[in-house]
C-alpha cells in the first residue's frame, strides 16, 4: 500500500514501475526480499491533487512475501486527540539534505483533531474525513517519506522492534508543510479506515476491480473498458468530412455568450473541476461578484460585500478550494477571502501591505500561496501563506519596478519574477527555497510597460510573454540553464497576453488588439500562427481557462462592460495533421 502520487504516471517524480523491498532496514539492502510490481491500482477518485484526497494505491507483488503484514484500521477504528502514532521512511533527514540510508522512525506522533487541522492558520477547511493529521514535537516527515505508514504502534512503546500482530496501520503519508519542521504544522495522512471497503474489494478481485457505481466514482482503468456494442466506422468516409489544418492551427470561435451585468474590472476565472467555471469581477458599486456555472447552468450570482478598488485575483489549490485577493477601499491594503466547498466563503481579512495593484498570486507545493505586488514606493513585495504559519507579513524583494510584475513557480522550490525596471526593461529575480531572492534584478533586454505573463509547463522551464513598447508580443524560454533569444510575434496588442500551455511546447495566447477585438494565436512548438481576431470588441485582458481537451473558454467585458464568454474549439490533432 502506498500513496497514489508516488506511482501516478502523471506525476513527474513518481515511480511508475516500483521495485518493492520487503522488510528492509537499509535503503540498499543486498539481503532484502525483493519483489517486482505485478500490478498497480490507483484509487479511481485520485485526480492528481493531494488536497482533493484519495491519495492511495495498492501494489500487487509478482510473488508472495514471506514477511507478515500489518493489521489495517477498520471503519470502527477511531482516532482521538492526543493519541500516539509512529511513522517510518527513508526520506530526507533534514531540510535540503538527501535521503537516509537507514530506515528512520519517528515516535510520539500526536493525533491532531480535524477541527484543529482545519483552523485558519493550518489547512483552512481542506481536511475531510478521508484524511487525518498528526505531528510530533521532535520531528516531521520530509521529502521522500510519502507513501510510508502511520502506525498506531502498540509494540513500539515497549520493545525496539515492531510487531505486526499488535501494530495497526491507520494512515499513509500524503502531504504537509513544505519545510520539514514540526513547528510549521501537522502532516496530512490518508485515513486507511475510510478505504477499507475499496482495499478489500481490490484485493478480492486480484486488482481487476477498482471502483463501481456504489462508490460514486467511475471506473478509470482502461483495461476494464469494453468494445461491446461499439459501431464499426468507415474511416475513409469519415475522412471526407475532415479538414487539413496547417500546423494544427484550425482553432475557431464556436460561441460568444453574453452573460449580462455591468462591471468595472476584468474578471478572474477558474476551472476548478470538470464542468465548473467560477468567475470573480468588480461591480459598478465596487463589490466583488461571484458567478459560477456547473455544466453550463448558472449556480451562483452573489455579491461578496466590502468595497474593493481594483479587479480581484483568484487562484485555486484544489477542486474544493479558491482564494481571492483584492485591494480594499479603506487604504491601499491587500484583502483576502477563501472558499471551501460545503463550507462556503470566509469573511474578508486584511493583509496590509499598502500596495499599488492587485497582486499576482501562485501556489507552491500544493498547499502554499505566494502573492506579489509593488508597494506605494514601487518596491516589489511578497506575502505568503503556509500551513502552520498562516499568513506572513509583506517582505521586500529589493529594487524598484515601474509597472506591475508577475511571478511563477518551478516545482515549488523556485520562484521566477519578472517586471519592468529602469527604462522599462524587463528584469528577472529568482527565489530559491531556503535562500530567498537574489540581491539584484537581471535585465533581459526587452522593454514593456505591462505586466508579463509567465508559464511553467514543467519543473525546469519558464516561458515569458510580454507586450513590447512597440505593441508586439515577445516570447522567450528559459530551459533551466540558459535563455533563448526573444521572438517577436507581430500584431497590434493593447493588453497583457493571457497564455495557456497546451503541452510542454505548445501555447495558446489571447490579447486585446489596438482596435478592441480579441485576438488569438497558437505556437505549435516551431512557429507562431498569425493573430486571428473576433469581429466584436472587448475591454481589458481576457481571463481564459482550458475547459477540456478540445475547448478553451475566455471571459472578458464587452464594449458595454457586460461579462462575455467566448468559446474556442481546439481540435485534437493526430500525428498526420488531420483534424476532424
Amino acid at each position: 500500500m502506498t500513496a497514489a502520487h508516488c506511482v501516478d504516471p502523471n506525476q513527474s517524480l513518481a515511480d511508475h514501475s516500483p521495485l518493492v523491498h520487503v522488510g528492509s532496514y537499509l535503503l540498499n539492502d543486498p539481503d532484502a526480499e525483493e519483489r517486482a510490481a505485478d500490478r498497480t491500482v490507483i484509487h479511481c477518485g485520485w485526480n492528481g491533487n493531494v488536497l482533493d484526497g484519495n491519495d492511495i494505491a495498492l501494489i500487487k507483488l509478482n510473488r508472495p512475501s514471506r514477511n507478515q503484514f500489518l493489521r489495517l484500521a477498520g471503519r470502527d477504528s477511531e482516532s482521538f486527540e492526543g493519541e500516539l502514532y509512529s511513522t517510518l521512511g527513508w526520506g530526507n533527514i533534514a531540510e535540503g539534505e538527501g535521503f537516509s540510508e537507514i530506515l528512520q522512525r519517528l515516535d510520539n506522533m500526536l493525533y491532531v483533531s480535524q477541527s484543529t487541522c482545519n483552523s485558519f492558520d493550518l489547512y483552512r477547511g481542506m481536511i475531510d474525513d478521508r484524511m487525518l493529521c498528526a505531528m510530533s514535537p521532535t520531528g516531521d516527515t520530509c521529502a521522500g517519506d510519502s507513501g510510508g505508514p502511520l502506525i498506531e504502534a502498540n509494540s513500539y512503546r515497549d520493545v525496539e522492534e515492531g510487531n505486526p500482530e499488535l501494530d495497526l496501520l491507520v494512515g499513509i503519508t500524503s502531504h504537509g508543510p513544505a519545510r520539514c519542521n514540526s513547528q510549521d504544522g501537522p502532516g496530512v495522512y490518508t485515513r486507511v479506515a475510510e478505504y477499507r471497503d475499496w482495499i478489500d474489494r481490490v484485493i478480492q478481485s486480484d486488482g481487476e476491480w477498482n471502483c463501481g457505481a456504489s462508490d460514486g466514482d467511475e471506473i478509470n482503468d482502461m483495461a476494464e473498458m469494453s468494445l461491446e456494442g461499439v459501431e464499426e466506422v468507415d474511416i475513409m468516409s469519415k475522412m471526407a468530412n475532415c479538414t487539413l489544418s496547417q500546423n494544427g492551427t484550425d482553432h475557431s470561435v464556436v460561441a460568444i455568450n453574453h452573460m449580462g451585468g455591468i462591471f468595472s474590472s476584468r474578471p478572474s476565472c477558474l476551472h476548478i473541476r470538470e464542468g465548473r467555471i467560477d468567475c470573480y469581477i468588480r461591480t459598478i458599486n465596487s463589490q466583488m461578484l461571484h458567478i459560477a456555472k456547473e455544466d453550463d447552468l448558472l449556480i451562483a450570482w452573489e455579491e461578496m460585500g466590502s468595497p474593493i478598488v481594483d479587479a480581484p485575483e483568484c487562484i485555486s489549490l484544489s477542486s474544493r478550494h479558491m482564494d481571492c485577493f483584492a485591494l480594499g477601499a479603506e487604504g491601499p491594503n491587500l484583502w483576502n477571502r477563501f472558499w471551501i466547498e460545503d463550507r462556503g466563503f470566509s469573511d474578508w481579512s486584511e493583509r496590509g501591505g499598502r500596495i499599488l495593484e492587485t497582486p499576482s498570486c501562485l501556489t507552491r507545493y500544493g498547499t502554499h500561496i505566494s502573492c506579489f505586488a509593488r508597494n506605494i514606493r514601487n518596491a516589489p513585495m511578497m506575502i505568503e501563506f503556509s500551513p502552520g504559519n498562516g499568513w506572513s507579513d509583506f517582505q521586500p524583494l529589493n529594487g524598484t519596478l515601474l509597472a506591475p510584475f508577475a511571478c511563477g513557480s518551478r516545482g515549488g522550490d523556485f520562484i521566477d519574477c519578472f517586471g519592468a525596471g529602469r527604462d522599462f526593461e524587463i528584469h528577472q529575480n529568482c527565489y530559491k527555497e531556503g535562500e530567498g531572492f537574489a540581491p539584484s534584478w537581471t535585465g533581459l533586454g526587452v522593454k514593456s510597460r505591462l505586466r508579463p505573463t509567465i508559464l511553467h509547463p514543467n519543473n525546469t522551464t519558464v516561458e515569458v510573454f510580454v507586450v513590447t513598447i512597440e505593441g508586439n508580443m515577445a516570447h522567450a524560454t528559459f530551459n533551466g540553464r540558459r535563455w533563448s533569444d526573444w521572438e517577436t510575434i507581430e500584431g497590434f496588442v493593447a493588453s497583457e497576453p493571457e497564455c495557456i500551455a497546451g503541452s510542454e511546447t505548445t501555447f495558446h495566447c489571447f490579447a486585446i488588439g489596438t482596435n478592441g477585438t480579441l485576438m488569438h494565436n497558437f505556437y505549435d512548438g516551431e512557429v507562431w500562427t498569425p493573430w486571428k481576431a473576433t469581429t466584436e470588441k472587448f475591454q481589458d485582458r481576457p481571463s481564459c481557462v482550458q475547459y477540456s481537451d478540445t475547448e478553451i473558454r475566455c471571459y472578458l467585458r464587452d464594449d458595454e462592460s457586460s461579462l462575455t464568454e467566448i468559446i474556442y474549439e481546439i481540435p485534437i490533432q493526430p500525428d498526420d495533421g488531420i483534424s476532424c
